[in-house]
């Protein structure tokens, strides 16, 4: 039997140590005992789930095809159930919960990935799994937010927790991309959310290098192109050399940047500085092919997308590239048939109709090739609801009709809108104006 001396605040003897409770019933465990139980119990589940983090992180690191998703994901759930264990098991230790809540978070954002499954599928099945996939992941991120939302409520100055909030956010913007569901004002919520996220990071001392890529993405999202381009030139600048991966990520989105602001010499030069770094896949040959699009060289673009397609990529957007390719290079019917692929995916897309109605156009289709804008387009070419570029080739086609009335007008209203007609635009006003009744 303990005496006194032994309970009344003495440490005592072996694996459970402190002060424990003097009075107490018969049969129940003493209060303090069973606090630092708990406590032991959490730090043993927090070693067990950094061991399984530092398992997944080094599947994950293996080049793409010697990775196993699986594994991955297997890891990173088995570190999330330790983690989300030990939370409740900590007690009031505010630093130690910090570090829990911020380790779940990392974990979530590891689940968060959106791993592509290597099974063969037609492509109607591959993108139904994709998006499916990419709703997985989106809600792995959410738990992942709300991770570092508690982790941020405890310790509110440091910096990484808000670094690894912005993170996971303009991941969520990804995941909800790639299912398609249309959701481009809450894409501009959240990546908004996430650009404050990154300022307070830096505010509280995180290296702008730690964050320049994601900052360049979040500002993507909203649209601020210019600030997009400042932060990926930053992160390509000074990345350092042993951050080859992360360096080839951010020469691709910048390659992908220049694109979208018609820039294709610089998205030619940061796309290859890529591919030398080692970024190899289907993505990077559409982006390549879109590039040498944009300078008219249709040999090396049409190349280019039908390495895209031999990866595996298969979207709308590659059918309509290869369209386009194919036109140029006056291969008119075969340019009709990837055109017809694109459409299929994405009916309501009305570029792509005019596409078509271009295509038929020089086929002198002209019948057919009203129709393709009429489909896309609808009534608004006539209410004046689209660009100056638009109206004059429908006018073009009406001349084509024989309708030289109507066509007359839409170049009128045309210049009306501030087009100045030159070459066989001015041609074919001058011709409809001179063939029109008085």
């Amino acid at each position: 039997m303990a005496t006194l001396k032994q309970v009344s605040g003495k440490k005592m003897e072996g694996a459970l140590k402190g002060p424990v409770i003097l009075f107490c019933w018969m049969g129940q465990e003493p209060l303090r005992t069973r606090h630092t139980n708990d406590t032991w119990k959490s730090k043993v589940l927090y070693d067990q789930g950094v061991a399984a983090q530092k398992k997944a992180v080094v599947e994950e690191r293996k080049p793409y095809k010697e990775r196993d998703a699986d594994s991955i994901r297997k890891y990173f759930l088995e570190a999330a159930d330790c983690f989300e264990k030990a939370i409740p098991l900590n007690g009031d230790n505010s630093k130690y919960l910090a570090s829990l809540y911020f380790d779940l978070g990392r974990v979530r954002v590891g689940l968060g990935q959106n791993y592509k499954d290597k099974t063969e599928r037609t492509a109607a099945e591959l993108a139904k799994a994709e998006q499916a996939e990419a709703k997985r992941a989106e809600a792995e991120l959410v738990k992942a937010v709300l991770a570092f939302d508690s982790a941020i409520k405890i310790n509110p100055k440091c910096p990484h927790n808000y670094l690894w909030r912005g993170k996971a956010r303009v991941r969520i913007c990804d995941m909800i991309k790639k299912q398609g569901k249309g959701g481009e004002n809450e894409i501009r919520r959240i990546a908004r959310l996430a650009i404050d996220d990154f300022t307070r990071a830096m505010e509280h001392g995180c290296e702008k290098t730690f964050l320049s890529y994601e900052l360049g993405q979040a500002h993507m999202m909203v649209g601020n192109m210019d600030e997009a381009e400042k932060w990926l030139k930053f992160a390509q600048d000074n990345l350092p050399k042993e951050k080859r991966v992360k360096k080839a990520k951010v020469c691709f989105l910048r390659g992908t940047l220049a694109s979208i602001r018609k820039d294709p010499d610089c998205a030619l030069d940061c796309l290859n500085m890529a591919k030398s770094l080692g970024y190899d896949n289907a993505q990077l040959y559409l982006e390549i092919g879109g590039a040498h699009l944009q300078r008219r060289e249709y040999a090396d673009a049409l190349n280019n997308l039908r390495i895209a397609e031999s990866r595996g990529f298969s979207g709308w957007f590659l059918y309509s590239g290869k369209a386009q390719t194919l036109s140029g290079l006056g291969e008119y019917e075969s340019a009709l048939e990837e055109n017809g692929k694109a459409i299929s995916l994405n009916p309501g897309r009305a570029v792509l109709h005019q596409e078509r109605g271009r295509i038929l156009l020089r086929l002198e289709k002209y019948a057919e090739a009203k129709k393709a804008y009429d489909d896309g387009y609808g009534d608004r070419i006539a209410r004046g609801l689209v660009g100056n570029g638009i109206i004059l080739e429908y006018a073009e086609i009406l001349y084509r009709l024989r309708e030289p009335a109507e066509a007359c007008k839409l170049f009128e209203a045309a210049m009306a809108n501030g087009a100045v007609l030159t070459g066989k635009f001015r041609r074919l006003h001058h011709e409809a104006s001179r063939l029109s009744p008085a």
